[in-house]
C-alpha cells in the first residue's frame, strides 16, 4: 500500500473540506498560494484527478473541484476517530493531574486505554481510503507523542534489569567499541548510585514524619 505524500494530502483534504458542492478553482489556489506553488497545487490535482480522488466539473464559467464519496466518507471516519483519541487524551490529563498513590496505576490504565483506540482506530481506517487517513491519524499520533505522552510514559517505565544493562553495554561494545561501552558502564553506575542517595534521603524524610506523628 502506498501513501499518499504531506501535498497530495493536504489538497485533497482541502477539496474534501468543500463537502459535495467542492470547492471552485479560485477559492483552492487562493487558499494553497501560501503552502505551494501554482504549478505544483496544477500537478497535484493532476494527480488526484486521475486517481479518481476528485472530480472536476465546470459550471458555467466556472470550475470546481469535488473530492470523491470515497474520500469524503474516509474525512468523516477519520476526523471521528480524532475525536475518540483527543477524547482519551483529556481522561489522560485528568489522571496526571491526580495526586494520589494511585497516579502511577491511573496514569497506565489511561495509556493502555490509548494504545487500544489508537490500534483500533487504525484498523477502522484501513476500510476508508488508507492511504489518505492512515497517514493523517498517525501525524496526529505523532504531535500528541512529542507534546505529552513522551513526557509520561518514561515515568511509568520499570527500571532496567541488571541483565538488560549488561546486554546494552554489550550492544554498544559491538557496535561502538570498547571505549564508549566503558563510559556508558561508568555513566550508569554513577546514576545507580545517585538513585541510592535519593532513595536513602527520602527514606530517612518518612522516617522523620513518621516518628513526628507518632
Amino acid at each position: 500500500m502506498e501513501f499518499l505524500d504531506k501535498k497530495h494530502r493536504i489538497v485533497l483534504m482541502a477539496v474534501a473540506q468543500g463537502g459535495p458542492a467542492g470547492v471552485t478553482r479560485e477559492e483552492l489556489f487562493q487558499n494553497m498560494k501560501l503552502v505551494m506553488s501554482k504549478d505544483t497545487l496544477s500537478a497535484v490535482l493532476e494527480d488526484l484527478y486521475f486517481s479518481g480522488d476528485i472530480n472536476v466539473l465546470r459550471d458555467g464559467n466556472e470550475i470546481r473541484y469535488l473530492a470523491s464519496k470515497e474520500i469524503r466518507e474516509s474525512m468523516i471516519a477519520l476526523e471521528l476517530q480524532r475525536f475518540r483519541l483527543a477524547g482519551k487524551l483529556e481522561k489522560l490529563k485528568e489522571a496526571s493531574k491526580n495526586e494520589g498513590k494511585d497516579k502511577a496505576e491511573l496514569l497506565l490504565n489511561e495509556i493502555k486505554g490509548i494504545s487500544v483506540s489508537i490500534s483500533t482506530s487504525i484498523i477502522s481506517l484501513m476500510k476508508n481510503s488508507p492511504s489518505l487517513t492512515i497517514p493523517e491519524y498517525m501525524e496526529s499520533i505523532d504531535i500528541i507523542n512529542k507534546d505529552f505522552l513522551s513526557k509520561i510514559v518514561p515515568l511509568l517505565e520499570e527500571k532496567p534489569s541488571q541483565r538488560e544493562l549488561e546486554i546494552l553495554i554489550g550492544l554498544v561494545s559491538k557496535y561502538r567499541g570498547e571505549k564508549d561501552a566503558e563510559k556508558l558502564k561508568l555513566a550508569l553506575e554513577k546514576i545507580s548510585q545517585a538513585r541510592q542517595v535519593q532513595q536513602s534521603k527520602t527514606q530517612d524524610l518518612e522516617n522523620k514524619e513518621t516518628n513526628n506523628s507518632s
